[in-house]
This record gives structure tokens, sequence and C-alpha cells, in this order.
């Protein structure tokens, strides 16, 4: 969805939301906005926070985020980085509580990051040769008699530095934090996103807190 970054979301573009949740968790000793697109550092900047700008080669919608991070701190090299911390634009609804939540997992572990998952509440399968194939299930069996299924809900990612740089944001020994779907989970990649979570994000936008 192009552009999708600077749309008005609830009243404000949508990285509006992530920039706040930097500024005012009163956390960071660095915010830095990373795009290959002007509007978007132009708008960075004007919040006072560190605009930069991503070489071509890394630039464009299938780039992964690991790529943007290894870049972003890169342009740290010269300070002392205890986490880094990656805040997906797309991820509007964000509190503080669960951030302080993930350092204080982050910094008690020897794990090299945390994430945040939510807990899906879905019968899941496969379509092989047109035919449904269930996963984590069988045919029949009641939902509450499932075992509990879990998603990587985008909220939020703590990393150490030198696994940032080594080429990962997480791993599957990554420690974790779960946080409710709604309103948390809110993840805008799509038009129908877009209008679903805008809905969800008024009516729990008394719980967020910036």
């Amino acid at each position: 969805m192009p552009g999708k970054n600077l749309m008005k979301f609830s009243g404000n573009p949508l990285l509006y939301y992530s920039i706040m949740f930097a500024i005012k968790s009163k956390t960071f000793s660095h915010i830095i906005v990373s795009s290959d697109d002007d509007e978007i550092l132009k708008y960075a900047e004007s919040f006072g926070v560190a605009a930069l700008k991503r070489p071509d080669s890394i630039a464009g919608d299938f780039s992964p985020t690991i790529s943007a991070a290894q870049h972003a701190l890169a342009s740290l090299d010269s300070i002392d980085v205890s986490a880094f911390v990656t805040l997906q634009p797309t991820n509007p609804a964000r509190v503080f509580d669960h951030l302080n939540q993930s350092l204080e997992k982050f910094y008690s572990s020897e794990e090299s990051a945390v994430i945040t998952v939510s807990e899906m509440n879905k019968k899941l399968g496969v379509l092989k040769e047109g035919k449904w194939q269930p996963q984590f299930y069988k045919p029949g069996q009641r939902s509450q008699d499932i075992e509990k299924l879990y998603y990587e809900n985008g909220n939020l990612y703590i990393s150490r530095p030198e696994f940032i740089r080594s080429g990962n944001i997480f791993d599957t020994n990554s420690e974790t934090l779960v946080i409710d779907a709604i309103p948390y989970a809110i993840d805008i990649d799509t038009m129908e996103d877009f209008i679903i979570g805008e809905s969800v994000f008024a009516t729990y936008r008394s719980r967020i807190d910036y």
C-alpha cells in the first residue's frame, strides 16, 4: 500500500504513533527514523528525531527489516548501544508497560532478543489439492482442547547490537512477551487492515499511552 506510513490514521499520519511512543517513553537515548522517502524523513525531522536516508540497495517494499536495522545501527557506530529496539510504523498501538516488561526480560536474560506475540484462537490448516488438512489439531477436536497457538505480532522487537550485526532481529531462542491481540496487534499492510485497524484503534484509544 504505497504511502501508507503518512496516510491519516485516526487523525494522524500512521508513522506519528511510533515516533510519539518512542519520544514519550523517555526510554531511548537515540531515536532514528529510517526511510528512502524524503517526505517521511522530513516529517520525522519535525519531531526532532534523527532521519536516516536508506541507500538504494536496501530501499523498496521487499527489502528485509534486518537490512534497515543494520544500516541504522551502523550510523551509531561510535556510540555504546546496549539494546536496539525496532518499532515498525505499521503497528500503531503500543503501551509503555509492554516496553518496560520487554526490557526487563531482555536485561535479565542471556538470550539475544525479545519479541511480542499474541494468542491465535483459530483452527488452522492448509489446503492440499483442494482438501482441508488441519494443523495442530484433529478433526472434531474442541477449540478449548487444542494446544494454544501464538503469532508474531510485530509490536516490539528488542535485540542485542551484535545480534543485529550478525543478521538477525530474533531467533527461536528469543524471549517472548505475550500481549493481547486487540488492540496491540494492529498491523497495517493492506487497505482492509487500515480500515479495520482504524476502527479498533479508535475504540481502544484510551488504552494507548500517547
